[in-house]
């Protein structure tokens, strides 16, 4: 329902400057670009197709989205996943309902911990305490090393970069399981594209390094992750309906320290 009527409202939201429903972010949108996008190429060949842009950042979600997607959203820093006016009149209810349901507030009393025995990451990872990762403990004597307590961050610090953790993550895919449910992707024989942007590598990278033991764990949770979703769109639709893409973002030198 959501969906309709921000395509018979469409045209005037997209000629106004957009709003972005929550977060601490300015209006985001597609508007001031002028190139086309895959998204855009499937749209004009049939409009019934459906396209879904989830990203834990705006320009990521964005710019996959292009002009016309059924669904574009990403984290707003302040707890839960947003859009703008220029997409929709309203946020849908099951996407308020699923930012009240993650609750990024309660894991101020959870933990990142190791993913798997301690000996892998030996074997694999530099050592975990390397000068130049990021202290996010704000805890006397804190260091840099797993396992992270989400508590001892600033609340303001957590709800701002829950999406550059692997826990932030795990949300986003949550909620591209329920996209497809609720838009009902690969439900029939126009072709739908789901967009992914999974900004936990980037957000890890930047903190601790690529060689660090806190992205070797996030690889390994990734992995766990995307399982999950190639798991579901199985059971649901049907591997062989599916095509799979995955692609990078940027590379990464080592930690100039």
């Amino acid at each position: 329902r959501d969906v309709e009527r921000s395509r018979g409202l469409g045209d005037v939201y997209k000629r106004q400057s957009a709003v972005n429903f929550s977060g601490k972010g300015k209006g985001r949108s597609f508007k001031n670009i002028s190139a086309s996008t895959l998204a855009d190429w499937i749209k004009d060949d049939n409009p019934k197709s459906k396209v879904v842009s989830i990203s834990g950042k705006d320009r990521g979600s964005i710019l996959m989205a292009g002009k016309n997607p059924d669904l574009a959203l990403w984290y707003d820093k302040d707890g839960g996943y947003t859009s703008s006016t220029y997409y929709l009149p309203a946020m849908p209810v099951w996407v308020s309902d699923f930012n009240k349901n993650l609750n990024v507030r309660s894991y101020k009393d959870s933990t990142w911990s190791l993913l798997k025995k301690e000996h892998i990451y030996k074997e694999h990872a530099r050592a975990d305490d390397f000068n130049g990762e990021k202290i996010v403990s704000k805890k006397n004597g804190a260091k840099s090393t797993l396992p992270l307590n989400f508590g001892e961050m600033p609340t303001s610090s957590l709800l701002n970069g829950f999406y550059e953790y692997p826990q932030g993550d795990r949300a986003l895919v949550s909620l591209a399981i329920e996209s497809i449910s609720r838009l009902k992707l690969g439900s029939d024989n126009h072709t739908d594209i789901l967009f992914l942007g999974l900004s936990a590598t980037d957000g890890v990278g930047h903190h601790f390094g690529p060689n660090s033991v806190e992205q070797l764990d996030n690889y390994l949770r990734s992995d766990k992750n995307l399982m999950h979703l190639i798991d579901y769109i199985s059971a649901e639709i049907g591997i062989d309906n599916t095509l799979f893409i995955l692609t990078s973002d940027h590379g990464v030198m080592v930690l100039p320290e």
